[in-house]
């Protein structure tokens, strides 16, 4: 059974929705996630470990052991369940020295610690397809890349699709609300 129910908009009402968009950094530079929250799809070797992926935090950086394009990643668990807004990323060091980063990127999230592709959620445009967000053009200036909505998650990676040289190179942090 049906029901049909009408609605009257009356025009003199407005309806007013403030979206607050945090944008704290939450935790990758100033070392409020720890080391062992970092992980990655493989490591080059210890000096370039999930670790070193932290935004302007010394040199190197996390390098994968080899590319696939969409199989690398590095990421991040937060410590708790937050909405994200964004990540900024930069290359493996100062111009000159080490010239590996990503051109561009997807981000996926998960809102548990058990991360399966069953609970993964990657970020999509309107048609379902996951967005492919520009990466950096150089080695050390950061990129601030903006989420076209904040996700609720825990976990944040950072899929690498093309690269600059051989390696997916990145520093990076994550932009959300942070726990008070």
């Amino acid at each position: 059974m049906r029901k049909i129910i009408r609605m009257k908009l009356d025009v003199s009402f407005f309806l007013v929705i403030i979206v607050t968009v945090c944008i704290d950094y939450l935790g990758m530079k100033n070392g409020d996630i720890p080391d062992g929250n970092i992980q990655a799809s493989s490591e080059y070797n210890s000096h370039h470990a999930a670790r070193k992926g932290r935004l302007n935090v010394g040199l190197p950086s996390w390098h994968s052991a080899g590319f696939q394009r969409g199989k690398t990643w590095i990421q991040a668990d937060i410590g708790y369940q937050t909405y994200v807004s964004g990540v900024i990323t930069q290359g493996d060091g100062v111009l000159g020295i080490g010239r590996d980063f990503v051109t561009s990127f997807k981000v996926s999230t998960f809102l548990t610690t058990g991360m399966t592709g069953a609970n993964e959620v990657f970020l999509e445009d309107q048609n379902g397809t996951a967005i492919e967000f520009p990466g950096n053009v150089d080695s050390s200036t950061e990129v601030t890349t903006t989420l076209p909505e904040p996700v609720f998650a825990r976990i944040v990676r950072i899929i690498c699709l093309t690269i600059f040289r051989t390696h997916c190179a990145v520093r990076f942090e994550i932009l959300g609300c942070k726990k008070d």
